[in-house]
């Protein structure tokens, strides 16, 4: 074989090669712009919220960009996150613990919510799952003493 056919057989070799690797990432491509499109239609009805647990003994895990379904209370994402025991009563759920960390009614520790609103925590004024999340909410839960009401404001 002359060296001018070897060349041209490698020439060819090489774009078979090219024309593999172009027809692969075209296919790549197409595939990640119908995913985008059914991301795009799917994020109207999901809400992205941040969730700190604060356990009161200088831990705590944020939670940032969690996406939860549009509606969700306050509950359905901490459980999303979290491990959480909960009882149902009149009022709603009271919130029990959190990641195996228990309320203690001896030392007048429990799990309360607050709300990042207009640069302050406000606490939450209705049960975890009677609370609706809105897109880009920040809610925190602290693991603190409540022997004094209503408690201190999360620093």
């Amino acid at each position: 074989m002359e060296r001018k056919d070897l060349i041209i057989s490698a020439l060819l070799v090489v774009i078979l090669i090219l024309a593999g690797v172009l027809a692969k990432y075209s296919q790549d491509l197409s595939y990640c712009r119908d995913q985008l499109s059914e991301t795009a239609k799917c994020m109207k009805y999901v809400l992205k919220v941040n969730l700190l647990i604060d356990y009161g003994n200088g831990t705590r895990r944020w939670h940032n960009g969690t996406l939860v379904p549009l509606g969700s209370s306050l509950l359905n994402a901490t459980m999303q996150v979290a491990s959480v025991n909960y009882t149902l009563g009149t009022y709603g759920a009271f919130v029990n613990s959190i990641n195996g960390i228990n309320n203690d009614k001896s030392r007048s520790m429990y799990w309360m919510y607050w709300v990042f609103r207009d640069g302050k925590w406000v606490l939450g004024e209705v049960s975890a799952d009677n609370f609706r999340l809105k897109d880009g909410d920040i809610v925190a839960w602290f693991y603190e003493n409540c022997s004094k009401w209503p408690p201190e404001p999360p620093k």
